[in-house]
């Protein structure tokens, strides 16, 4: 795996920027002054997804979080988790 430096990760943010805009690709939405970009794998690390620019956008770390390992589908959105089925029996 490689590692980006925090200069490589600057870097790649601000070439990220220049390429989708200043705003999280997954909600839209624009970055508060203090709030803090992370960098998503689009395709993700554990799909054969790579460090490559080209497959890295920034988000926010909420949306980043949520995006998990959710490959987009090919309209570029991002399928919702299926509900989990409860365990928990019903008494009737």
């Amino acid at each position: 795996m490689i590692e980006l430096t925090w200069q490589g990760k600057q870097e790649a943010i601000r070439e990220i920027i220049a390429r989708d805009g200043d705003m999280c690709f997954i909600c839209k939405e624009p970055f508060g002054k203090k709030e803090k970009k992370t960098l998503d794998h689009w395709i993700p690390l554990s799909k054969g997804g790579t460090w490559n620019v080209s497959n890295l956008r920034i988000a926010h770390r909420q949306c980043n979080f949520w995006k998990s390992d959710r490959m987009p589908l090919e309209d570029g959105t991002i399928p919702e988790k299926p509900a989990k089925k409860s365990s928990i029996k019903k008494v009737k």
